[in-house]
């Protein structure tokens, strides 16, 4: 999972933005868990965290994701009414829904959702999440 550091979270959204311009994922409804097992990778991206629906849009307001990762058991709004967001205001950010359930294991989910690129295990080892948003945060910004 992906956190950010203290200093990072405490600065104000604008002044982080001017700051850095690497590709921006942001994750809602979740923490992702910053280790020692994908350190290099971290330094590809950004991360912004939303812990509900209405701090995803806000954020989204601000932001330009390249990835958005979204909690499909999101209980402070809706993670489809959020992937719609992101096609809405972000047509180009590519989501990939996390869940610890089997819920739309079938993959019906790429049916309900165009921009959705991925769906995966909350418990995936962090090298391996980290490598899939650093692959989709790159292949986003190569179509920009």
């Amino acid at each position: 999972m992906i956190k950010t550091s203290a200093h990072a979270a405490t600065a104000p959204l604008s002044d982080r933005i001017a700051r850095d311009d690497r590709p921006v994922v942001l994750t809602v409804g979740f923490t992702l868990q910053r280790g020692r097992e994908a350190t290099a990778a971290w330094d590809d991206f950004r991360a912004e965290v939303a812990q509900s629906q209405a701090q995803a849009v806000a954020k989204m307001f601000v932001l330009r994701p390249a990835v958005v990762l979204i909690d499909l058991g999101l209980t402070d709004g809706s993670p489809l009414a959020v992937a719609d967001f992101v096609s809405f205001r972000h047509p180009k950010a590519r989501v990939i829904f996390v869940s610890d359930t089997a819920m739309f294991s079938d993959g019906s989910l790429f049916q309900h959702c165009a921009n959705v690129h991925a769906h995966v295990a909350r418990g995936m080892a962090e090298p391996d999440m980290v490598a899939l948003i650093a692959h989709h945060a790159k292949a986003e910004l190569q179509r920009r």
